[in-house]
């Protein structure tokens, strides 16, 4: 059963093997050989498709399905491709060629198409570290982004602050230094021991007064502290108005924008990361672009994957034909040959009796047009098939030659036999035609 499995896949005819006489059992292995080699790209196929389908949908069950599913679609399309062209000798090799290098070039796409995920698959390990480390990266480029937003809140506050309060701070600044120069003024005179007229600046080197110089705090140094204690009653209303300002500023930005930055980092630490196809190819892409070697050996996967899936085709389109080959070129020789000889037999039978149809059919006057175009189509078929009777005869003459020229006389002896009964063949099938056309006469 697995032999006429293999043979099925290889596309081989088992009429066409059978009539193989010289060496059969080889013809056979080697069919089944080519047959087990549309078997690679399909057990590739199921592995490809069910690992890119697993990394979409994480169902081991759909996974498998969808393997099996292109599993087959592939080994469909390569037997498709094994069966639609052949080696022969009685073609020109254009059109081999031709088909050969059109089905290799769609072989490579499917090749390509099956080596991608399996090379996804042999880099699972440094495109999982990959992918980790982008979801570090994620979530580090988050936080950073929250800090930015809570500071971004303080500073405009303050900021807001700022403008606010400028002229009572700048009042109070400057109603704090007098402050303290009046201090420093009402504790020198109530000190003693320096020289009258010692002016007294403050902190901020304006100056406030000068020392009186007397033994105890006279008048002057009373209306000091006046205008000190004037200074305070006025340093704290000052305050009350600064204090009233900034109660009236809204603060509520603060919270939301604390309350957006814990939501961001809340999303980010709970977020899945991606770990479809696309997501690992991007990894893949990203090791690619850092390391060369990676890149040189997925590129080297790559291709020997897609020779590995077009090997069926490269074994066909090298390997020499054999005796099936051979066979198969007889066959259809023979089929083209009667039906050749059918149509000459047509071609006989029109030219014998076409004549006296003509003459029979000009008696009636208003048939003569249609009897000439009918005579003038039956000419052109005739000269049509005159012409392939004599291309089958070309033919079997570079046949003929071909033969003579084989080395193995028992080969020579068996090709030149068949060509005897080729034309024989012919010669009946004309000569069965004849007969038929005849007999309906």
């Amino acid at each position: 059963m697995i032999a006429q499995l293999l043979l099925w896949l290889a596309g081989a005819d088992r009429d066409l093997l059978g009539k193989c006489q010289r060496l059969p059992q080889s013809e056979r292995q080697r069919l089944m050989a080519l047959g087990g080699t549309v078997l690679i790209p399909a057990v590739q196929g199921f592995a490809a498709g069910g690992y890119a389908a697993f990394t979409f949908i994480h169902s081991p069950q759909i996974a498998f399905a969808f393997g099996a599913i292109w599993a087959i679609v592939v080994l469909w399309l390569d037997r498709l491709l094994v069966m639609s062209f052949h080696k022969s000798r009685i073609e020109p090799p254009l059109s081999f060629w031709g088909a050969a290098i059109a089905r290799l070039l769609f072989s490579c796409i499917i090749a390509y198409g099956l080596a991608e995920p399996l090379t996804l698959l042999m880099f699972n390990g440094p495109i999982m570290q990959q992918m980790a480390d982008d979801v570090r990266a994620r979530e580090e480029g988050a936080f950073r982004n929250a800090e930015a937003l809570r500071a971004n809140a303080y500073t405009a506050l303050a900021k807001e602050r700022t403008q606010a309060t400028k002229d009572l701070t700048d009042q109070l600044a400057a109603e704090t230094n007098r402050y303290n120069c009046l201090s420093s003024l009402v504790s020198l005179e109530m000190t003693g021991g320096v020289m009258r007229g010692t002016p007294v600046k403050g902190p901020d080197g304006a100056v406030c007064g000068y020392v009186t110089g007397e033994a105890s705090c006279g008048p002057e140094c009373k209306a000091d502290m006046d205008a000190q204690n004037r200074l305070a009653t006025d340093m704290r209303r000052i305050q009350q108005q600064l204090q009233s300002r900034l109660e009236v500023i809204d603060t509520s930005n603060i919270g939301a924008a604390g309350e957006e930055a814990k939501r961001i980092q809340q999303q980010v630490v709970a977020e899945k990361p991606p770990t479809d196809f696309a997501t690992r190819r991007r990894a893949l892409s990203e090791i690619e672009a850092k390391d060369p070697v990676t890149r040189g050996v997925h590129a080297f996967v790559i291709i020997g994957l897609m020779l590995l899936d077009s090997l069926t085709l490269l074994i066909k389109t090298l390997v020499p034909s054999g005796e099936y080959e051979e066979v198969r070129d007889t066959a259809l020789a023979v089929a083209r040959a009667t039906a050749r000889a059918e149509r000459a037999a047509a071609v006989e039978w029109i030219a014998t009796h076409g004549q006296a149809i003509q003459q029979e059919y000009l008696s009636h006057e208003a048939s003569k047009r249609q009897i000439v175009a009918v005579s003038q189509a039956v000419r052109a078929l005739a000269e049509e098939l005159t012409r392939e009777f004599r291309l089958f005869h070309a033919q079997l003459e570079v046949l003929a030659h071909m033969v003579a020229q084989l080395k193995d006389a028992e080969a020579r002896a068996t090709c030149m036999k068949l060509l005897t009964n080729l034309q024989q063949t012919f010669n009946d099938a004309l000569e069965e035609a004849l007969e038929r056309f005849r007999a309906d006469l």
